[in-house]
């Protein structure tokens, strides 16, 4: 942004008005008469162009016998400018935070529902392993149940051949 820019900014003169406190700005102090002859514009142009920039507190009149006009910096158009920014600024922080309430709260209810679907994942998990050891348990329980009957009649079949030995070896000795 060209220093003009800026000026024209903050003190919302025309194009006359910043040749004119530029022109009273960079010499210091000039008259009327000065500004009228530098400006090549006639001496009432030079009257109302002062004017509005005394009216706007951009110049000040130096009291003698011919009065001369001095530039002050632009306070109520930097003040001005000063609020506007401190407004954006504002407006700004207040864009931001609700962007990150907005993304925080996008974050909270992802994660729920990612808790959500982990935790129904989980049960169902849970169920499925739970089924399955049932069905071991039961399996097991069968094939010992299967052992033992097996072992029981092969007892039964030992303790029959063992008595028939026996009787076999009774009638011989006797």
């Amino acid at each position: 942004m060209a220093e003009s820019d800026v000026l024209e900014k903050i003190t919302g003169l025309d194009e006359q008005g910043l040749k004119t406190y530029s022109l009273i700005l960079s010499t210091g102090n000039l008259t009327k008469g000065d500004v009228s002859l530098i400006m090549n514009v006639g001496l009432e142009e030079a009257e109302e162009l002062i004017g509005r920039l005394v009216e706007q507190n951009l110049v000040v009149e130096l009291p003698g016998i011919i009065p001369r006009y001095q530039a002050v910096p632009p306070f109520e158009g930097l003040a001005r400018e000063l609020r506007s920014l401190g407004e954006q600024i504002g407006k700004i922080r207040d864009d931001l935070k609700s962007q990150v309430m907005e993304a925080s709260r996008k974050v909270r209810d992802a994660l729920v529902e990612t808790a959500g679907k982990a935790s129904t994942d989980l049960e169902s998990q849970k169920g499925t392993i739970e089924g399955k050891r049932t069905e071991s348990t039961t399996k097991i329980e069968s094939s010992i149940g299967k052992s033992i009957d097996s072992v029981q009649e092969g007892k039964a079949i030992v303790a029959t051949q063992v008595d028939t030995v026996l009787g076999e070896w009774k009638t011989e000795l006797a």
